[in-house]
């Protein structure tokens, strides 16, 4: 490589660059230094961070307690993802619920869920996250929407 490539303060950084390395890569132990430490991050690292969300519990507040509220309780139950869900008996118990840790969310159906649904008009669910675990929160909300899509797909409007 030509030297008027680089203007003379790049090369003289280049230089103490190079002289550098030569100095860390010829001791053996700084060698350690620069690879173990890295290889060791990208093992533990690449094995405790992941996006999966498992074993979460999650409570349902269901006014309705009407056919396919229970369905989609019933589906929570089934999945891998959800290890426990339990019952509130009221709007008292929601935010105790998620300030002690007890669910991840809290999934709310109102009173008039099942019979919306019966008639063919659009229903909606309520789904309280806890904001302190965001991440893990909105992918289980998304798996909660994917299950509700699938109960979507199944019921056809005015059943």
């Amino acid at each position: 490589m030509p030297c008027d490539v680089f203007p003379l303060p790049v090369r003289r950084m280049l230089a103490i660059v190079r002289k550098e390395l030569l100095v860390l890569f010829c001791n053996p132990v700084s060698r350690m230094l620069i690879i173990v430490p890295p290889l060791m991050q990208i093992v533990v690292f690449g094995w405790a961070a992941t996006m999966e969300v498992r074993h979460v519990d999650v409570a349902v507040l269901n006014h309705d307690n009407g056919p396919l509220s229970r369905e989609i309780v019933r589906r929570l139950e089934g999945s891998p993802t959800f290890r426990h869900v339990f019952f509130l008996r009221g709007q008292q118990e929601v935010r105790p619920a998620i300030e002690q840790e007890k669910a991840l969310f809290v999934m709310v159906f109102d009173a008039e869920f099942s019979r919306r649904a019966a008639r063919g008009e659009p229903v909606t669910v309520q789904l309280l996250l806890d904001g302190r675990r965001s991440n893990a929160a909105q992918i289980a909300a998304y798996y909660v929407q994917t299950i509700l899509a699938g109960v979507a797909a199944q019921t056809p409007p005015g059943r």
